[in-house]
């Protein structure tokens, strides 16, 4: 009996392991690929010196089942002559999922990469309580923002999804931008002054993409003084997308809006808000835009009245906004 309940007492304890793996703190360098649950002691830095390299990657996902923690630390691409903006120009990724599922990346910095993380593909992905930024804008030196997006999910399935919240996201073209995915909940993340630098640029943007939630982020300041620009965007085929409770103010384009065969998408509970914001503003010349817009030609958008904004365009119904406050 004393020998089958050791027996019995291993397995337990092995069963312990199993349901919570070891945690290694380590140090981690420019380009590692990451197996196992990991928590940073370290800030990593990339430096890109040579003219021309591109598809360059700080930190690379290389099993299921991997957290990233960067404990506060931060990750930050140098570019070509300790100019930040090259990175974000040659192609650079902080970091990159690579197909894998059950992956979580949280609780640090990521500076100045074009696409600061790539949820690309797999499911049951985790971002969150992450600050992704580029370099601000610069009236001397050129900031190329190009191909620059904060977050970017792609190829997600519906059967785990992703979830990415309580980021905060700036000085991208987009900030995050959702392709080709489902059953993505994008929520509680401050999206701010991701402008493109004369090329359309979003705060949000969800591309070809159905049955994803977008909800309680806060969403400033983005966009540029160019057309096609907008906060939240349901472009190409996105179809029965919920887009509820977030705040869109102060950008240039459309606040929220639906665009090109976008529909079945249920708009409701918002608030959108000086979009564009007024003559003194860096859009100021931009016209023909809204706080609300469905410029889609799918006929089955749903725009509650719930919606808390001043202008509406398109075929949003014109009871919807709330013009005299």
């Amino acid at each position: 009996m004393k020998f089958s309940g050791r027996i019995l007492t291993l397995a337990a304890a092995l069963a312990l392991a199993a349901a919570f793996p070891t945690i290694v703190h380590a140090q981690v360098s420019c380009g590692d690929t990451i197996y196992g649950d990991t928590t940073l002691t370290n800030h990593v830095r990339c430096e890109d010196i040579t003219s021309g390299v591109v598809n360059k990657t700080a930190l690379t996902v290389g099993a299921d089942g991997v957290t990233i923690d960067l404990a506060g630390y931060a990750m930050k691409c140098i570019g070509q002559y300790g100019a930040p903006q090259h990175c974000q120009a040659l192609g650079w990724v902080g970091i990159n999922t690579n197909g894998y599922s059950n992956v979580t990346i949280k609780n640090g910095t990521v500076e100045d990469f074009a696409v600061g993380i790539h949820v690309n593909g797999g499911g049951n992905v985790t971002v969150r309580d992450l600050t992704v930024t580029g370099p601000s804008w610069n009236p001397v030196v050129y900031v190329d923002r190009a191909q620059a997006t904060a977050i970017l999910v792609q190829g997600v399935a519906c059967r785990e999804g992703a979830l990415i919240d309580g980021n905060t996201v700036n000085n991208h073209r987009f900030g995050i931008k959702v392709v080709a995915s489902r059953c993505v909940k994008v929520q509680r993340n401050t999206v701010t002054e991701n402008d493109g630098a004369g090329t359309e640029s979003h705060g949000i943007l969800l591309l070809n993409s159905s049955g994803n939630t977008i909800t309680t982020n806060f969403v400033n300041d983005n966009g540029a003084e160019v057309a096609g620009c907008g906060g939240i965007t349901l472009a190409g085929t996105s179809s029965d997308n919920r887009v509820a409770r977030n705040t869109a103010l102060r950008n240039c384009g459309d606040g929220i809006s639906a665009r090109d065969t976008a529909d079945s998408n249920t708009i409701s509970g918002n608030s959108a808000r000086s979009n564009p914001p007024g003559q003194f503003s860096q859009c100021s010349s931009l016209t023909g835009y809204f706080d609300l817009a469905d410029n889609s030609s799918g006929v089955n958008n749903k725009w509650a009245r719930t919606n808390d904004c001043w202008t509406e365009g398109g075929s949003v119904p014109t009871d919807v906004c709330n013009l005299g406050e």
